[in-house]
């Protein structure tokens, strides 16, 4: 049964499981073939998919973010971490899944334009081709914020003469000491519109299989797991991704949040608003999370 939530419901979450009952679950599910997960390729999304590579019933595949849209449509992969304005492209039938997001209420550092000119008299920006939410929040912030329809073009290849960039990612750490001008999008969204700013979330196909209440919740314990365990996460990976202990830590809880619920889906849905209002991406359907098929029992006492 697939439910459509109101934008200021709640969002319910599993409880992290035992080891006892990973266990069972993995015995009772080892005749179904390993859930195909795709996540991107950035830190930000180590909390997310903690563990996930030893997880017996998933088969983890990383991407760039402008990749898992693609890859979750042809149906190479079951569940993907999309960027948030795929949604709502035409023709899909996506359900979000009720668990944790990449989002931020404030600065997120990794979202960032740079420039050799003053933020207002940009008119062409340069992006990376890796990023269709952030540029999507860039034309909405020019739109907005400086009364311009701003016009974009692929960097397919990062020059240092390049005059006005955006970068997403791991890409930005190198550069946040190069550009004598620049803007935090998170940042930019925050002032704009009050609200938190939702990057990317768990989507999958509304015919997935009816199993899919399971890998609801093997990412459910993934997410609580890793925030629970940010230190090893940061001892582990994040010098391959350019970060230093200290500012990974910082980038983990204060620049990033992976909470997904009540003001995370009000600025997800102011989102798409705007987008919609400045002809960045016409509106096409409501948030609709997947929820478990409830089964009820019925006795006769007559």
């Amino acid at each position: 049964m697939f439910v459509h939530l109101a934008i200021n419901q709640i969002a319910v979450y599993n409880p992290p499981m035992s080891q006892k009952e990973e266990i069972t679950q993995n015995q009772s599910a080892n005749s179904n073939p390993p859930w195909r997960v795709g996540a991107v390729s950035y830190f930000n999304a180590e909390p997310l998919i903690f563990n996930l590579n030893d997880h017996p019933q998933v088969k983890l595949q990383r991407f760039a973010p402008a990749a898992l849209a693609e890859e979750l449509d042809s149906r190479r992969i079951d569940v993907a971490l999309v960027p948030s304005i795929d949604y709502q492209q035409p023709g899909r039938d996506w359900l979000i899944l009720p668990v944790s997001a990449i989002a931020s209420d404030g600065p997120v550092l990794t979202v960032r334009v740079f420039s050799r000119q003053p933020l207002e008299q940009i008119d062409t920006l340069a992006c990376d081709t890796d990023s269709h939410t952030s540029i999507a929040l860039a034309r909405i912030i020019w739109n907005k914020r400086f009364g311009k329809n701003l016009r974009v073009q692929p960097l397919e290849k990062f020059s240092p003469t390049e005059n006005s960039i955006l970068l997403i990612g791991d890409k930005v750490l190198p550069h946040l000491h190069e550009y004598p001008c620049q803007l935090d999008l998170g940042q930019a969204w925050k002032e704009l519109t009050g609200r938190p700013f939702v990057y990317a979330f768990w989507a999958m196909h509304a015919d997935t299989r009816p199993a899919a209440a399971e890998l609801v919740k093997i990412l459910t314990h993934a997410a609580q797991q890793g925030r629970a365990n940010l230190q090893q996460i940061i001892q582990q990976t994040s010098d391959q991704h350019g970060f230093d202990e200290q500012l990974a830590l910082s980038y983990l809880t204060e620049n990033l949040c992976f909470d997904f619920g009540p003001g995370e889906q009000a600025g997800l849905e102011k989102f798409y608003q705007l987008a919609d209002e400045t002809a960045v991406q016409p509106l096409l359907r409501p948030l609709t999370f997947y929820q478990p098929e409830i089964k009820f029992s019925c006795s006769n006492n007559e």
